[in-house]
């Protein structure tokens, strides 16, 4: 009499679907994501610091205007009136200034981290001042810095 006992080997084969199923589920939330927050497919080379968060200011220094800081790029004229600006509108500007001078509105109030309201308030009186253009663009406008802002070209005194 032979003792020849087969003990039962376990197969490992059920990982193989059940990793699939978690490649697809991570895969189905990424396109989720991907769709619901359309504004971050159009950041590229986002700072590592975003303009509309303010840097804690130093005891030392002059705490006047903390968000030019964060503009070093940007042209002088945006200095000039950022310096005669509220902190609600140093932020819309700012944003606009990270975007390139053209952005959608309703990311702009995301951006920002203002109201509906103040936002379309603060775009009224750019766009009465002549700093910004301002389109209709679907349910939204597309706000766009003036030329004068960007360096193109000087301010028009004649009007004024």
């Amino acid at each position: 009499m032979s003792n020849s006992y087969n003990a039962p080997t376990t197969s490992y084969l059920w990982v193989i679907p059940v990793v699939l199923i978690g490649v697809v589920a991570a895969a189905m939330i990424g396109v989720g994501f991907y769709l619901a927050f359309p504004e971050l497919r159009y950041i590229k080379g986002a700072p590592c610091n975003p303009p509309n968060i303010e840097p804690a200011p130093s005891p030392v220094k002059d705490t006047i205007l903390p968000v030019a800081e964060s503009v070093s790029a940007a042209p002088k004229s945006c200095d000039v009136l950022l310096k005669t600006m509220t902190p609600e509108e140093q932020k819309v500007l700012n944003v606009l200034i990270s975007h390139k001078g053209k952005y959608l509105q309703k990311y702009v109030v995301k951006e920002a981290g203002l109201s509906r309201l103040k936002t379309h308030r603060i775009v009224a009186r750019f766009a009465q001042r002549g700093i910004v253009t301002v389109k209709e663009f679907g349910n939204t406008n597309e706000i766009q810095l003036s030329d004068w802002i960007k360096g193109s070209n000087p301010p028009n005194t004649a009007a004024i």
